[in-house]
């Protein structure tokens, strides 16, 4: 459905389809192009939280409400205002906690945990899913009523693998230029003919966000070079390797040694890369390899260094 078509719909707004196939990108491109500001916006990630999590990360909660609750907590119902409220993976949702959300849908308001007093719910939602919520209503694992009450309008994102080639190339173009913005890239990235061929034809299993993880490892790796087809195969082939290795038990003397040594020296280097949040420097000086050495297996290995950046210290020491 085309976006512009439901820039003024107040109602609730369903977006499914497959994982990774950029359910939520749509849905913030739609917040962010009827909302004047992003602090408007609010996004939860409904399959991160636990049952009794949902309702305080909702709605908020006061002071004592229960164990842990040292002081009352605005829910996101009330930080968003008259915004957009993405409610993502809500086919992850308990029954109990589906009850409590259709009260929010039809009445429009909703009560912080442990207070008497109502709030008027003043925003508008969006929520996404990849699971088939019809199906969960005839098993009963979904309400009815509330499956209904979210699919007022109704939106699918179809995967990376079944738009036409304008639309992948479109959608390529737009990642890319999300990625240099992101990572401050100045010069864009050159890619040969069958470079270009292969990610319009690959069936990325992995959809939207299996390419977009793909093109942000050429583009930081190889920011000066030509990205050829064999580069953005090789992106492929570690998954692969690991697999085999993972079943270790089941072909031993069907896996050469230098595979498997290969596979253990490629875990090894991501757990140090883990430990030390990427850094490059501090990661050869602890694991005594020449960093031109390191740099050169990152590569062989494709082992994507930015996605250690972000682990908090304790995280990464505990992993």
């Amino acid at each position: 459905m085309n976006i512009e078509k439901l820039l003024n719909v107040k109602a609730t707004i369903l977006v499914t389809g497959e994982s990774g196939s950029g359910k939520s990108h749509w849905s913030f491109s739609l917040a962010q192009r009827r909302e004047k500001s992003l602090n408007s916006i609010m996004t939860v990630d409904l399959a991160a939280l636990s049952d009794n999590l949902v309702e305080s990360e909702l709605f908020g909660h006061e002071r004592g409400a229960f164990t842990g609750a040292f002081s009352r907590r605005i829910g996101l119902c009330e930080q968003v205002g008259s915004g957009t409220l993405i409610l993502d993976e809500i086919g992850e949702l308990s029954l109990e906690s589906q009850k409590k959300l259709l009260t929010l849908l039809e009445r429009r308001v909703f009560r912080p945990v442990g207070s008497n007093r109502e709030i008027r719910f003043r925003g508008r939602v969006i929520a996404a899913t990849n699971r088939d919520l019809l199906s969960m209503v005839k098993k009963g694992e979904f309400r009815e009523d509330l499956y209904y009450r979210l699919r007022v309008f109704h939106n699918h994102v179809p995967p990376f693998r079944c738009r036409t080639e304008l639309e992948k190339r479109d959608i390529i173009r737009l990642l890319i230029i999300e990625i240099m913005e992101n990572y401050k890239l100045g010069d864009k990235p050159i890619f040969s003919l069958d470079a270009k061929s292969y990610l319009l034809n690959y069936r990325w299993s992995g959809n939207i966000r299996q390419l977009r993880h793909t093109l942000e490892f050429l583009m930081v790796m190889y920011p000066a070079e030509k990205i050829t087809v064999d580069m953005v195969k090789s992106c492929e082939q570690g998954d692969d390797l690991e697999k085999e290795v993972g079943d270790l038990g089941f072909n031993i003397g069907k896996i050469p040694y230098a595979q498997v040594k290969a596979s253990f020296e490629k875990s090894y280097l991501i757990e140090s890369l883990r430990y030390t949040g990427g850094i490059i420097n501090q990661t050869a000086i602890l694991i005594g390899m020449n960093k031109s050495t390191l740099i050169s297996k990152i590569r062989q290995y494709k082992i994507n260094v930015l996605e250690f950046k972000n682990i908090p210290k304790m995280e990464r020491v505990a992993s």
